[in-house]
């Protein structure tokens, strides 16, 4: 099919990248159910196969997918408020929260150091996302209350960037999805008040995402094309532009293989609408989702 869009040649250069770096070099897993599977190599070798996953049951489901799952969300949630405190980029939670992730999957640590790596991946992120502006290490000593010192924050950014390998630009979804709305025929033309009010629903879906953890295995694409999947439903684009609707979808095709009928999209797309739902029901507020 034709394809009739609102992007430049560089922005589709642009968009194949991101693409790229997310399937490889910054491809991330979900840690959690790597570690769960740790658990189960570790079973007795005389074990049955119901004995085995009754072991994994009991330790992964109180240790990991609960203990772990909850801190996470709350250290995200925390990140949220304080960025908007110091006023600043919302999108450093998720490039905050993709160091913490994969930094995890890579180094064994004490739990004690937990909350060290966390606010330095933010006062790393916030430098990366804003040259401009930036988050003192004496405002995170201080917001740590007392736990460590600046100096304990400057080591662990090092430890942080050599864990990573100096991989700390992340492909993120708010950077995918201002992709994906040009790719929607006469976008261009949309009113302002249905711009900002589809803009503004997929960004809160994309820091939904961020902070609940089924979504750390998935492509920041694939999260950022479902969000604004449920924004143009909202705003019932399907049925007031059905073809223009219908030519967005095979434009996503055409262009970054992304497929709304997929597996993948269909997932992502059913887990962030339940998601979304549930805030929804109490006051809308990304911070009243746990």
């Amino acid at each position: 099919k034709e394809i009739v869009f609102c992007l430049k040649d560089e922005e589709l250069d642009q968009l194949e990248t991101l693409l790229f770096l997310e399937r490889g070099t910054y491809k991330r897993i979900d840690y959690l159910e790597k570690q769960k599977n740790e658990l189960l190599s570790n079973c007795n070798p005389s074990d049955t196969e119901s004995n085995k996953l009754k072991h994994a049951d009991s330790l992964t489901g109180r240790r990991w997918k609960k203990s772990r799952q909850m801190w996470r969300k709350k250290i995200c949630m925390w990140f949220y408020y304080v960025i908007d405190g110091f006023h600043l980029d919302r999108e450093a939670v998720w490039v905050a929260m993709s160091f913490i992730d994969r930094y995890i999957e890579i180094k064994q640590f004490e739990s004690t150091k937990f909350k060290l790596i966390a606010l330095t991946s933010l006062f790393l992120a916030v430098k990366l996302i804003d040259p401009s502006e930036t988050i003192f290490a004496e405002t995170l000593v201080a917001l740590s209350n007392g736990s460590f010192q600046k100096e304990n924050v400057f080591e662990m950014e090092l430890n942080i960037l050599q864990t990573l390998q100096w991989l700390i630009h992340p492909p993120t979804p708010a950077t995918a999805m201002y992709y994906f709305y040009p790719l929607f025929p006469k976008w261009d033309n949309f009113s302002e008040p249905l711009k900002n009010q589809i803009i503004q629903l997929s960004k809160y879906l994309i820091e939904l995402s961020t902070c609940h953890h089924q979504f750390i295995g998935e492509r920041p694409s694939t999260i950022a094309f479902s969000s604004i999947l449920i924004s143009f439903d909202s705003a019932k684009l399907s049925q007031t532009m059905p073809t223009e609707h219908a030519q967005f979808l095979q434009n996503a095709i055409n262009v970054s293989h992304i497929n709304h009928l997929s597996h993948e999209v269909i997932r992502v797309t059913s887990e962030l609408l339940g998601i979304y739902r549930i805030s929804e029901q109490r006051s809308g507020n990304i911070l009243c989702t746990a």
